[in-house]
């Protein structure tokens, strides 16, 4: 086992509970996969339906980033005050309502401010279910976290193997994104009721104690860079395969799958790593 430590203050759960957390997180990541492949796959044709280029895209896309950044670390500080469980119901119903809004655009700035929505839903959601899979991962007593994040990989592939024919059938961008929003949103909000309750902390126990050194930094700037790739693949390959490739929607889809399936694989990996190893080796 490595050296790393977990806590053991806080309420204790039965292993059941803390089994059945472990599944519903599990899920939580998967339907987000899931509902996130839909989108990046129907990029190509929100672009079409809204008249855009590729650098009109590609401001409007900026949009989701300018209501995300903001919403990740609102979703925090609520999350410390209710707790993970109730901040991620309550944000599930936001993302029911607005994780389809992209799809009804028709211009570039209609795009933008919609995605501006999509990104408040789409990562306050993130910050919520990650803060219950931290939760699960320290009563669990062993490295979890990177096995959630596997999932949610692999759960991406199964909405590419879905929109694939979604789109092969010709559904329209607004019904396939404004189903895939509430049955995932709903999906969501009731699993967490399998969620560990977590109790609100006081402000002295959650200020940060942390300081910015030089290796966290680095980490820091490896895991941008690391997202800056994998948004650039998901935002982005769909118009190349169909557009330069001249693929077809059904097929660009399906080499997105194989990305996803190399991203699981790593990730599900990491898990055991950290287990055999020192997390800081």
């Amino acid at each position: 086992m490595s050296g790393r430590q977990f806590p053991e203050e806080g309420p204790r759960f039965s292993r059941a509970q803390i089994r059945s957390a472990r599944i519903a997180t599990t899920a939580v990541f998967g339907f987000h996969g899931v509902a996130l492949a839909q989108w990046f796959l129907r990029i190509p044709d929100v672009k079409i339906q809204a008249g855009l280029d590729d650098g009109q895209l590609g401001l409007a896309l900026l949009g989701g980033a300018m209501g995300s950044v903001p919403a990740m670390p609102i979703a925090g500080a609520l999350t410390a005050r209710f707790g993970s469980t109730r901040v991620t119901a309550g944000i599930a119903v936001m993302f029911m309502l607005l994780f389809g809004l992209p799809s009804f655009a028709t211009s570039q700035w209609i795009l933008f401010g919609a995605l501006m929505l999509f990104g408040v839903a789409v990562g306050g959601i993130d910050v919520a279910f990650n803060s219950q899979a931290s939760e699960v991962e320290e009563h669990h007593g062993a490295p979890l976290m990177s096995g959630f994040h596997g999932s949610w990989s692999l759960f991406s592939l199964v909405g590419t193997l879905i929109a694939a024919p979604v789109m092969a059938m010709g559904i329209s961008p607004e019904v396939h994104l404004t189903v895939t929003g509430l049955l995932a949103g709903g999906a969501i909000f009731v699993t967490t009721h399998w969620f560990l309750p977590s109790a609100p902390r006081h402000a002295e126990a959650t200020r940060s104690v942390a300081r910015l050194t030089p290796a966290l930094f680095a980490l820091g700037a490896i895991a941008g860079l690391s997202l800056l790739v994998e948004g650039a693949v998901a935002d982005w390959s769909g118009i190349y395969l169909r557009t330069t490739l001249e693929m077809t929607p059904a097929s660009a889809g399906l080499a997105f799958g194989a990305f996803s399936v190399t991203m699981a694989t790593a990730r599900l990996l990491g898990d055991r790593v950290a287990a055999r190893f020192d997390p800081r080796t």
